[in-house]
């Protein structure tokens, strides 16, 4: 389900769950087990406790950070003490992450030079690409983070343009 354009897609958070390898939402023809408060808190405490991890990887004379292999690896974004990881590996207090599709995160510096945010930039688009008319497409949206906690956002179009640090803002 897309919320906003096709252009300017926007992030709806749901509850999901895997069952049989396939991935079900909760909407309100389900007959929930338990109370909103208590999914919702279930579900942060699952994503506490599942962790993809980070691997650093050298772009362009600088570092970025991929999570991925586990199913919920950008729903990490929701899980704050996930996301201080990345500001400890990444050596700062501002990040830019991109989560293109289920199962994928990317993060740099948001002061980070230049080609290492194109270097992003370039794979989150591929990666929108790759998965245009799977449903495991989450959004073009960059999401800035301070403290592990999103503070903004700017459109991939402003990223690829590769605009001062101002507009992380």
């Amino acid at each position: 389900m897309w919320v906003g354009t096709p252009d300017a897609p926007r992030i709806l958070v749901a509850y999901a769950w895997l069952n049989e390898g396939q991935l079900r939402y909760m909407t309100i023809d389900n007959d929930p087990y338990q109370s909103t408060d208590e999914m919702v808190a279930e579900a942060f405490d699952n994503l506490a406790t599942s962790h993809a991890g980070f691997e650093l990887i050298e772009a362009d004379g600088g570092r970025m950070l991929l999570s991925a292999g586990l199913s919920f690896s950008s729903e990490q974004v929701l899980c704050r003490p996930h996301m201080k990881i990345a500001h400890d590996k990444l050596d700062t207090d501002e990040i830019l992450v991109s989560i293109p599709r289920r199962g994928l995160m990317f993060a740099c510096a948001a002061d980070a030079e230049d080609s290492v945010k194109k270097s992003m930039a370039k794979l989150h688009q591929e990666s929108v690409a790759e998965s245009a008319t799977d449903p495991s497409r989450i959004t073009n949206e960059i999401i800035v983070m301070e403290d592990g906690i999103k503070s903004g956002s700017l459109d991939i179009r402003d990223l690829l343009a590769v605009a001062s640090k101002d507009v992380c803002r």
